[in-house]
């Protein structure tokens, strides 16, 4: 009989909200998952980041409903063409395409804050974009008065005394990127119950920022912070891991992940060489475990969203063990793009299925190579445009957090 205890795989939330529901809420990744009708999940696909297959979907309908006109016109507006998109906005009759049509005429003033030796980001078209680093000996100074006439501000995770003491007085709005926002809660929860706009990656951290805070939050799963590269190599067959793993691995705080990554380092089978690397390594070696691993396991708290390590790991052209059952990966391709789900009482067994089946899933993946390749590039945009997109997205959450919220009927979700 076992002794180990319970593991709990990361399980997304039941909801009683429709797809349109969500989509209006801004839980884009949710509302992606559960959407059948076609302009729903156009739309959500859009707001996740997939642009363009959102476009091929919404070209196939014969009307588009007002909404899907301007998300159209927002997805537009990112891929940099703004005479279309203000021509779809000239068709629509709202404050938020009022508004949306005067941002991409007029642009906007960004005031960016980071934490030390993060990177900002330059400005762009008629977007200008100052970047704000306060430094401990800068504690509790305010840095905004030079910055007249601001738009949106926004945090990419700065909290507390890195932001100016007047970060809230300003009248404009204010968006924070939002990670790990349970483990840091204590240190963030103030900021975060002042903001105009919380952005997470998602489904699920969507649905407990939304019951905890009032503001608007949005699920964004086409944008990652953490990796620098925009490297994209073709497939290669040269793989020195069956199953490779970097990072925290074995921590008190995490045990579910420690149980997960346990069962698949003690898979009883010498010929596998399996690497779990218990730290995080420099980003050149960390991205060469990516690219010489067959398999890469992922593991993380909040279901319905794409985690840094897949994004890394699918940017090689390696697989990943996912802990869920299928939801947002479908943005990618799901299984047949490499994204395995092992959710199962026993996933070290499903892992060693699908090791012992690599060379049919890797034949099979390579000769649809490109058009996964183009899914993934169609999500995840080279930078600096990822990070244009994502100043584009915060301005457009920003109208959307102003606009009345219709009257919701809960319907159950089978």
């Amino acid at each position: 009989m076992p002794i180990d205890p319970a593991l709990n795989l990361p399980t997304l939330p039941e909801t009683t909200e429709t797809a349109e529901q969500l989509l209006e809420g801004g839980n884009y990744a949710y509302a992606f998952h559960l959407a059948v009708e076609p302009e729903i999940k156009a739309a959500a696909r859009i707001l996740c980041g997939a642009i363009d297959s959102g476009f091929a979907e919404l070209a196939e309908l014969d009307t588009l409903s007002d909404q899907a006109k301007l998300f159209q016109a927002y997805g537009l507006w990112c891929s940099g063409e703004d005479e279309a998109a203000l021509s779809v906005l000239d068709g629509l009759d709202s404050d938020a395409s009022d508004q949306l049509a005067k941002l991409i005429s007029e642009g906007a003033n960004v005031l960016l804050y980071t934490m030390p030796h993060a990177e900002g980001i330059e400005s762009f078209d008629n977007i200008k974009i100052g970047h704000e680093i306060i430094a401990p000996e800068n504690f509790g100074t305010s840095t905004i008065k030079s910055y007249p006439g601001l738009d949106l501000i926004l945090s990419l995770g700065a909290f507390g005394a890195y932001l100016p003491s007047d970060v809230f007085e300003q009248d404009c709005p204010t968006v924070f990127w939002v990670g790990d926002h349970d483990f840091f809660y204590a240190t963030r929860e103030q900021d975060m119950a002042r903001a105009s706009v919380l952005i997470a990656n998602s489904a699920a951290e969507h649905l407990e920022l939304a019951a905890h805070y009032e503001t608007r939050v949005a699920s964004f799963p086409g944008h990652e912070t953490y990796g620098r590269s925009d490297d994209y190599p073709a497939p290669s067959d040269q793989k020195a891991y069956d199953i490779g793993y970097t990072g925290r691995a074995f921590v008190p705080y995490m045990p579910d992940k420690a149980q997960f990554l346990y069962r698949l380092a003690t898979l009883n089978d010498p010929d596998l060489n399996i690497s779990i690397q218990d730290g995080y390594l420099e980003e050149d070696d960390f991205v060469e475990v990516m690219r010489q691993s067959k398999y890469v396991p992922l593991f993380w708290r909040y279901a319905g969203g794409l985690q840094t390590r897949a994004i890394d790991a699918l940017r090689q052209r390696s697989f990943v063990l996912s802990p869920e059952k299928m939801t947002t990966a479908e943005l990618l391709g799901g299984d047949e793009a490499g994204i395995v789900s092992i959710n199962s009482e026993t996933p070290e067994n499903e892992a060693l299925n699908q090791i012992n089946t690599y060379t049919e899933r890797r034949r099979s993946y390579v000769s649809e190579a490109d058009h996964f390749g183009d899914q993934f590039t169609d999500l995840f945009w080279p930078r600096p445009a990822l990070d244009q997109r994502l100043i584009k997205f915060c301005l457009f959450q920003s109208i959307l957090a102003e606009q009345p919220k219709a009257s919701r009927v809960q319907t159950q979700v089978l």
